[in-house]
């Protein structure tokens, strides 16, 4: 079990229209009353290592940065020879300095949130004006601490492809290409607010103005099959160009191959999925969780045991199960 997935706290200094972590039906992010205590939590991190994880993505709930415990977190996930993997919007490393260093020193890779370059975009579909700017410092703050420095790099973009940035997601990949900075370029993932890949948090929008609003809801349509189909090729020549080689069977427009199939995902209630589509298919689509920590279930065990993850590791190839494939065809 290699790649394993863990929320911290829900609570979030962004409230994404798009968020899949959080109910379709909830107008902002807080936090839960029955969330996992930081002893649950540090149980289940000696299961992860105790089962061979090699990293460890903290994903959520909210955004992992503002977690009251997220250094003790961090301290915990290394001392037990894990690299911490921090998916995050960046906010906090936009004024905290000294964070960026520290997580530096701790050997951790950032993947920052990253839709579009364009501020009239991103703040309205992440409901927070001036997040742009102070995502791009922090960009520039990641890069002189030495992120993007390293092979590979420490450093990743996590972009979701959607109507109003479909235009930019070749220059958004480029970019990253060119600063060794990992791009990471998929559909939606099918729950939460884009329950089955498709935009449907239409509460988080009832709390902006009319016309914004109106954009948001506009903005976030999914691509057509025929721009999904363009996009791969285009992105595919770009690394052609590079020199970069892509897997044949990829889970992103970008080319990378799906590795949180290579561990198990723990949201913060405790509840234990194959991975972060929060579903798992059997026969049929199934959205109950396949374990509950709570219940004495251990993902160590789950992981040896359970048939549908045999299957996920015979098969595996790289692609994405929960998603529609990517092909240059």
């Amino acid at each position: 079990m290699l790649n394993v997935s863990l929320d911290l706290s829900n609570p979030c200094n962004l409230n994404c229209a798009y968020c899949f972590i959080e109910e379709k039906s909830s107008v902002r992010k807080l936090r839960r009353p029955d969330e996992l205590t930081v002893e649950e939590t540090m149980a289940i991190l000696d299961d992860f290592a105790g089962a061979g994880a090699r990293t460890v993505n903290l994903v959520g709930a909210g955004e992992p940065t503002i977690d009251p415990h997220f250094e003790t977190i961090i301290d915990a996930i290394t001392a037990r020879h894990m690299t911490p993997v921090v998916f995050t919007n960046g906010l906090r490393f936009s004024t905290d300095h000294r964070l960026v260093r520290w997580l530096y020193q701790k050997n951790c890779t950032i993947v920052i949130k990253y839709n579009s370059s364009s501020a009239a975009v991103e703040d309205a579909i992440v409901g927070r004006s001036g997040y742009t700017r102070a995502r791009e410092q922090a960009v520039e703050l990641l890069r002189d601490a030495g992120f993007a420095g390293a092979t590979p790099t420490r450093l990743g973009f996590d972009t979701v492809a959607f109507g109003a940035n479909y235009a930019e997601l070749p220059e958004i990949h480029r970019l990253a290409r060119t600063r060794n900075i990992y791009p990471i370029i998929a559909d939606y993932i099918p729950t939460g607010r884009t329950n089955h890949g498709l935009f449907d948090g239409n509460a988080a929008v009832d709390l902006l103005d009319d016309m914004t609003g109106d954009f948001v809801m506009s903005a976030l349509q999914p691509l057509s099959a025929l721009q999904r189909a363009a996009l791969v090729r285009k992105l595919s020549e770009i690394d052609a160009a590079l020199g970069v080689t892509r897997s044949a069977d990829c889970a992103y427009y970008s080319g990378g191959r799906c590795t949180q199939l290579l561990g198990l995902y723990v949201d913060i209630l405790g509840h234990i999925w194959p991975c972060v589509a929060r579903q798992w298919r059997d026969q049929s689509v199934q959205l109950s969780p396949i374990g509950f920590w709570r219940d004495n279930d251990r993902p160590s065990l789950i992981w040896r045991s359970h048939p549908y993850l045999r299957h996920l590791r015979n098969t595996y190839t790289g692609a994405c199960p929960y998603k529609n494939a990517l092909r240059l065809s």
